[in-house]
């Protein structure tokens, strides 16, 4: 209403003055101006009343238009006594348009909640970073890693780490792409590839795309490789130096001297065989590992088995002046593995206990059902076999116990090279009990001994 009297007051003023116009210069009396200007007035009300109140309609229909412009919007004008042409087109056009917007909105919130969703599944942590350097994204993984409340802080606030944060203002000054590697150093050490990828602005301010990959397990992996050859090519180039040391001997000073062949080809052979036994073990670690993700199914006899391992160890333990003792509880099942491999495991810790152990003690080694199933243990398993091997040595200091099954770790460097090994036995047994799906456990006492355990998964029981 307030607009239609406004209309009015509009159409009165340029009247009342026309008409004062007239009657001031053609002397027309007031009483018939006031009533030509009333005439006047009153007919132009007639005249433009729709179509000042189709205006008024239509504007009002905007109005709700734009208020409701998230949900829903009526599809005619409110006033729906106004029937004009040019109102219906202007309710049906601004109808459109409303509608049009609402649809592009729900689209873009689509595509929003789609982005958002496909970030969230990705391993990698990625962070949306504007002109200003605040985060105005982070993914699931940005969050976990960074905390739950990334966005709308700035990134250096957020990552504190000066190699990645000069990568990122480069990239943004620059407008080029940057990579660099992320130490992150805490409880767990944990390495990441950080790469900047500057695009054009997005509709949220984003003009930097930071992705985060976590690569820790390849760097491990690649020390430890690295650490293999290295100690791989030391172990290999130490009985060949000696070999070779011989070789030139016999061939020239020690040429006629039959007390100096003797000897010498003695140390030759021990030599060829340790560098044989170092090979043997290489080639079983990697035949183990190529199969380690495929668990076997042959149903082994533990009982047999431990007969056969100490039946070929038993020399090699009276050189010693040690005696094995096999001992395996009536009641125990078979274990599901593969022969050859639980066989190698058993020998391996048996020729440890050997080695280590004092000289004229016993070894013992024992097979039985478990009693209770290992922290780790498979949870689709329900029983397992434990099998053990007990020394009498010196045992072995808490530190180093949790880095015996490394490759080439040795507590004691000379007296492992001197008893005859390689430095990979109980790395082998490690990669056999994970290939097993078991567990392996180590306890030791030092001035003691030591015993390791195995638990291996039985054979279901048919009654079960």
């Amino acid at each position: 209403m307030g607009h239609l009297i406004g209309s009015l007051v509009a159409l009165a003023i340029p009247s009342a003055a026309a008409l004062g116009i007239l009657v001031l210069e053609a002397n027309l009396a007031p009483l018939a101006a006031l009533g030509g200007f009333t005439i006047i007035v009153l007919g132009l009300w007639v005249v433009l009343r729709p179509a000042l109140l189709a205006l008024t309609a239509a504007r009002r229909h905007a109005e709700l238009l734009a208020l409701g412009a998230g949900g829903s919007t009526p599809a005619e004008p409110p006033d729906a006594a106004v029937r004009l042409p040019i109102a219906q087109e202007i309710a049906r056009a601004t109808t459109a348009l409303a509608a049009a917007e609402r649809a592009r909105r729900q689209e873009i919130d689509a595509l929003t909640a789609t982005r958002a969703a496909l970030l969230d599944v990705l391993p990698d942590a990625i962070l949306g970073v504007g002109g200003d350097g605040r985060v105005r994204l982070a993914n699931a993984a940005a969050r976990q890693m960074l905390g739950p409340n990334s966005v709308g802080r700035d990134v250096g606030a957020v990552l504190r780490a000066p190699s990645v944060l000069e990568a990122l203002q480069a990239s943004l000054r620059d407008r080029t792409p940057r990579e660099t590697e992320w130490h992150q150093v805490g409880a767990v050490e944990r390495s990441y590839v950080v790469r900047a990828l500057p695009i054009p602005a997005t509709p949220d301010g984003i003009t930097l795309v930071a992705a985060m990959s976590e690569v820790t397990d390849r760097r491990r992996a690649e020390r430890l490789r690295a650490d293999f050859i290295a100690n791989a090519s030391h172990e290999l180039r130490t009985p060949l130096a000696t070999l070779l040391g011989f070789i030139e001997t016999l061939r020239g000073p020690a040429r006629d001297d039959p007390e100096a062949h003797s000897q010498f080809l003695e140390i030759m052979h021990e030599q060829a065989q340790r560098m044989g036994r170092l090979v043997e073990d290489l080639l079983s670690l990697s035949r183990i590992e190529q199969s380690e993700h495929v668990p076997p199914t042959e149903a082994v006899t533990v009982a047999d088995l431990l007969g056969q391992v100490q039946r070929g160890l038993i020399l090699q333990a009276e050189r010693r002046s040690m005696t094995l003792v096999v001992d395996v509880a009536d009641d125990t099942p078979a274990v599901v593995g593969a022969e050859r491999e639980v066989a190698q495991l058993c020998q391996n810790l048996i020729e440890n206990a050997i080695k280590y152990g004092r000289p004229g003690t016993r070894v013992l080694i024992q097979a039985k059902p478990a009693k209770d199933l290992p922290p780790g243990f498979p949870k689709d398993v329900r029983r397992a076999v434990v099998i053990s091997v007990t020394d009498r040595g010196d045992g072995i200091a808490r530190e180093h116990l949790p880095r015996l099954t490394e490759r080439f770790y040795r507590v004691d460097v000379g007296r492992s090279r001197e008893a005859g090994g390689t430095g990979l036995g109980l790395a082998i047994v490690k990669h056999i009990v994970t290939r097993h799906r078991g567990v392996l456990s180590i306890e030791s006492e030092v001035g003691v001994g030591s015993r390791f355990s195995v638990h291996l998964p039985a054979v279901a029981n048919p009654s079960a």
